[in-house]
């Protein structure tokens, strides 16, 4: 589920609602105000898990390799917290894209908000498989998509490849899966895109078409002045 920002803010307690707040597309520190600020609601997305590659087979006749599967996106975290020190902030990176063939996405790293008394964090979504093909009989090869990675919304499951038959001289490309989307509706903590899958193809370069790697975390503090 994408979450709306403005139904965040509209989350504050009997204080009223939060008026002040600073996001995080980097590491840093969040300095506690003077004052009467004892509380803040922390916003913490993980990195989103890379695309998968997709399957080429290891001839030039009648196959089709399956789609990777896209990367989960990272997960949401938010918790209101009672706070007496300044917050250090870190971000986990997007999860690599596959960089061999046969190898899944890696997985996204893990953000961290950390005090005096406060330890939050939010889990990276998981790389998106591999695609791959097998041989049904002569020739003709029949594509399995990657599945799509774990993540605050999963990643697509990439397209499975396509049966040819024996007789059949086109060879079709097969797209692989879309990565999960950011539970923030922003830039971060995508799941990348999977490979396209590959036909009367033997060059295992071809494996990466398309694929894209997660983006990495992100975290917004608010509290009240």
């Amino acid at each position: 589920m994408t979450l709306q920002m403005s139904a965040i803010i509209g989350t504050g307690g009997a204080g009223g609602g939060w008026n002040r707040s600073q996001a995080f597309t980097s590491g840093g520190t969040w300095t506690r105000p003077s004052g009467a600020v004892t509380e803040c609601m922390v916003v913490l997305l993980g990195g989103g898990g890379g695309g998968g590659s997709g399957g080429y087979g290891q001839s030039t006749t009648k196959l089709t390799g399956g789609g990777g599967g896209g990367g989960g996106s990272g997960y949401l975290t938010t918790a209101i917290v009672q706070i007496t020190s300044n917050l250090t902030v870190s971000l986990g990176s997007g999860g690599a894209a596959a960089t061999s063939a046969g190898a899944g996405g890696a997985t996204g790293g893990t953000s961290t908000v950390t005090g005096t008394s406060v330890s939050l964090s939010a889990a990276g979504g998981t790389g998106g498989g591999y695609g791959d093909f097998f041989q049904v009989g002569g020739n003709v090869y029949h594509g399995f998509g990657g599945l799509g990675g774990l993540g605050g919304n999963n990643g697509a499951t990439g397209s499975n490849g396509f049966i040819l038959t024996a007789g059949q001289t086109e060879y079709l490309y097969v797209v692989g899966g879309a990565g999960g989307s950011s539970p923030l509706n922003n830039a971060y903590g995508y799941g990348g895109q999977g490979a396209r899958g590959v036909s009367n193809q033997s060059d295992s370069s071809n494996s990466f078409i398309n694929i894209t790697a997660g983006t990495g975390g992100y975290c917004l503090i608010f509290w009240r002045e």
